[in-house]
């Protein structure tokens, strides 16, 4: 991927080597009787004062320390210098001394800032390949030195040196990398745009986590920055943006294996608020749990003069959280809320490419999808684009078909189904409903077929809702068919790989799963259905494969009809004449085109 010209900096002491190369210097140098009597305490002063006191400034403690060489020979310093430095380079980190390889043969410019003694830094620097290196530069006279040192790479000092450096070899601080484990350098790290986090003291690690900077805290977590990420953004407001999500990592991980430098992160943007804290509570209560009210946060926020100006107080403040932690080279929106950032995103890293896939399939769509700060929007049918340059103006578009996990498909499923049946204590003989909600809504339903003689058993999703789970419970004690509650289940394909039928409310997600796997549908009608869920229902329905219900007696026709053998038969075999297309090569060749220019076709 084409770049801007980069910057990586390094800090030395307990981040690219894993000891205070001072400290070591002073040992070695009271060892051989270097330094006088009366001066011999200094070094040690300085390191209590930073131990009983760790935010006292360590560029003075560093001064108060090098004041011991007052009087010391500049040629015996130097040849100290030499006896010791096969066991000072032996402390290089190689974790860190991997990532100084990383940035050189990425092209990016290096330097080493440090508080320890220039020649010190240099003898380091030589190691690992870095021209560029300043530390504390120790004054001298006759020959001797002075006790005198000029801190030039500490604290605030060490922040103007970086900004001075930038501005000399033309790199802006937000292209800047800067590798340290203290909070001395607090400055500096707030201001380049890719703070690295390293081997942090503790200090430094509780502001990290605070700013959600990432953090290199052992050799295993420092393999992963040698590579770039490719962050695709997801929210949990329903199943088929997740899948959409790992649909799009299951196949470029495929891809990308053969050590291109990339890895793939799925970040949902619930763990990591987009929202600011007041409006996240808000948001997740009328999501997950009354549609009808998200539609009007939704058409609130988006059609009116005063949402328009709430957005970006809502959403924006998080944004930069997101970059921070995961510092992306390119970033795929799979969810509406996510693609309506697409321009404080840009903002943040404009040269970071930001490709929308729309997981919203047929028919209408969010307008949200055609943010025009997107560099692409992939829609997964020629409507949905119509709409979007429509609406919103959208030019950079592809069309394609709808993007689904691979491993949706029975072929993929590693479990075979007696043991799915066991572990549940099915009957392998009787047909199998799976309602994928427990809410007030649907318990008419499960009420129904509870109190019914049909030949079925009866899985029903409730989520986190423990008190749904607690009534289907109840049911389930007084009916005389078998009902299983469940708590939660990510990988629902499982469960709609041994059911016949599922009851829901028509996701896009769930229903390209059930296709795949062959599982009638029922449409929950009864329930608030999201405009783009209502394109979603018409089309599973127009193709055969879905029933509308909108009460109980109709689903029990639908059940009872389908519990005589002929029926269920004639029904499933359908799916035999039905190809889901799959638009993921597709979308996976626009990244590859983004990341390299290359063709998988």
């Amino acid at each position: 991927m084409k770049k801007n010209k980069q910057l990586a900096i390094f800090d030395l002491d307990h981040c690219l080597v894993d000891i205070d190369l001072s400290s070591k210097l002073f040992k070695e140098l009271i060892k051989h009787r270097k330094i006088d009597t009366e001066l011999q305490f200094l070094p040690f002063q300085s390191k209590l004062i930073h131990h009983l006191s760790p935010g006292h400034p360590l560029p003075e403690l560093f001064l108060v320390g090098y004041r011991c060489l007052k009087g010391v020979s500049v040629e015996d310093f130097n040849r100290l210098c030499d006896a010791i430095k096969k066991p000072l380079l032996s402390r290089i980190r190689k974790e860190i001394k991997q990532l100084v390889s990383f940035h050189q043969d990425r092209g990016d410019q290096l330097l080493i800032l440090s508080c320890s003694a220039e020649p010190l830094v240099k003898m380091i620097a030589e190691e690992v390949g870095v021209e560029a290196y300043a530390g504390l530069r120790l004054y001298e006279t006759a020959g001797k030195f002075t006790g005198v040192a000029s801190h030039i790479t500490g604290g605030k000092a060490k922040l103007l040196y970086a900004i001075r450096h930038c501005d000399k070899i033309g790199i802006d601080p937000k292209d800047t990398y800067f590798y340290t484990d203290a909070i001395d350098d607090l400055a500096l790290l707030s201001v380049v745009g890719h703070p690295r986090v390293t081997y942090p003291d503790d200090l430094l690690k509780q502001e990290a986590e605070a700013q959600k900077w990432p953090i290199i805290d052992s050799p295993e977590s420092a393999v992963s920055f040698e590579k770039e990420v490719v962050l695709i953004l997801t929210a949990s407001t329903g199943g088929g943006h997740t899948a959409t999500a790992k649909a799009i990592k299951y196949a470029l991980s495929d891809l990308l294996s053969d050590g291109k430098g990339y890895r793939i992160v799925i970040q949902n943007t619930d763990d990591v608020s987009i929202m600011s804290a007041a409006w996240s509570k808000l948001y997740n209560y009328l999501s997950q749990n009354h549609p009808a009210l998200y539609v009007f946060w939704h058409d609130f926020l988006n059609e009116t003069e005063e949402g328009q100006d709430l957005v970006p107080q809502v959403f924006a403040p998080r944004v930069e959280k997101i970059m921070r932690m995961h510092d992306p080279a390119l970033i795929i929106s799979v969810h509406s809320m996510v693609s309506a950032l697409a321009g404080e995103f840009k903002r943040l890293a404009p040269k970071v490419p930001f490709i929308t896939a729309v997981s919203d399939w047929f028919g209408h769509c969010l307008k949200e999808w055609g943010n025009t700060a997107a560099d692409l929007v992939y829609c997964p049918s020629q409507i949905n684009a119509d709409y979007l340059i429509k609406k919103m103006g959208t030019e950079n578009i592809e069309v394609g078909y709808p993007i689904y996990h691979p491993k949706f498909l029975a072929e993929n499923i590693n479990v075979p189904k007696e043991t799915l049946y066991d572990s549940m204590q099915l009957k392998e003989n009787l047909l199998t409903l799976l309602v994928a909600s427990a809410s007030e809504n649907d318990m008419a339903f499960i009420k129904a077929i509870a109190t019914s003689a049909l030949p079925y058993q009866v899985l029903v999703l409730c989520h986190n809702n423990r008190s749904s789970f607690e009534e289907v419970q109840r049911i389930a004690i007084s009916s005389s068919i078998k009902i299983v509650p469940i708590m939660w289940a990510e990988d629902i394909q499982y469960l709609l790989h041994i059911s016949d039928f599922v009851l829901t409310k028509p996701g896009p997600g769930l229903c390209q799963q059930a296709l795949s796997l062959k599982t009638g549908i029922l449409v929950n009608e009864s329930r608030s259905i999201l405009p783009q869920e209502k394109e979603v229902a018409e089309h599973v329905k127009q193709l055969g494969f879905a029933f509308a219900v909108k009460q109980p007696k109709e689903m029990m026709v639908v059940l009872r009809r389908m519990a005589q053998g002929k029926q269920l038969a004639e029904f499933k075999a359908k799916f035999d004449h039905y190809q889901q297309q799959n638009g993921i090569d597709d979308f996976c060749q626009i990244v590859l085109d983004r990341l390299y220019g290359l063709s998988i076709k």
